[in-house]
């Protein structure tokens, strides 16, 4: 009879073991599927430190004007698109559409040297999103 009842007590110690390890790399999977998640659509919108005015700021110190070549940028628009992850900061730069190729090292330093922005947040969870972002280059 303690024969019978150690088997049993093994048997069930060792699949409660199992499904623990079995539970535990599920959630483990499921938290790694859901960092890795990029959403476009979120509730709050990534922000730069004081919105848009003081992007525009940032920007316009920042770039370095003497450089960029003699394409006509006034009658178009460069978009770039990145990724602002969870903790702001900015990755997986792209120009989209807009830009001589002569100027694309020099506008994708710019967005590398970006401050961390406010991450997207969605269902109250900061989260990693896409953000397109239209710029206007104007020469003075």
């Amino acid at each position: 009879m303690i024969f019978k009842n150690t088997i049993f007590f093994k048997t069930h110690l060792i699949l409660f073991l199992i499904s623990g390890i079995y539970t535990h790399s599920i959630q483990c999977f499921s938290q790694n599927y859901e960092d890795s998640i990029i959403y476009e659509l979120v509730d709050v919108y990534p922000e730069f430190p004081g919105g848009e005015i003081e992007f525009l700021k940032y920007v316009n110190q920042n770039i370095q004007w003497n450089q960029l070549s003699d394409c006509d940028y006034s009658k178009s628009k460069i978009y770039v698109r990145f990724v602002v992850e969870i903790d702001g900061e900015l990755s997986d730069f792209e120009i989209v559409k807009g830009i001589c190729t002569n100027d694309l090292e020099i506008v994708l330093k710019l967005f590398e040297s970006i401050p961390n922005w406010s991450p997207g947040i969605l269902n109250g969870k900061t989260v990693r999103s896409y953000y397109i972002l239209p710029l206007q280059l104007c020469f003075h």
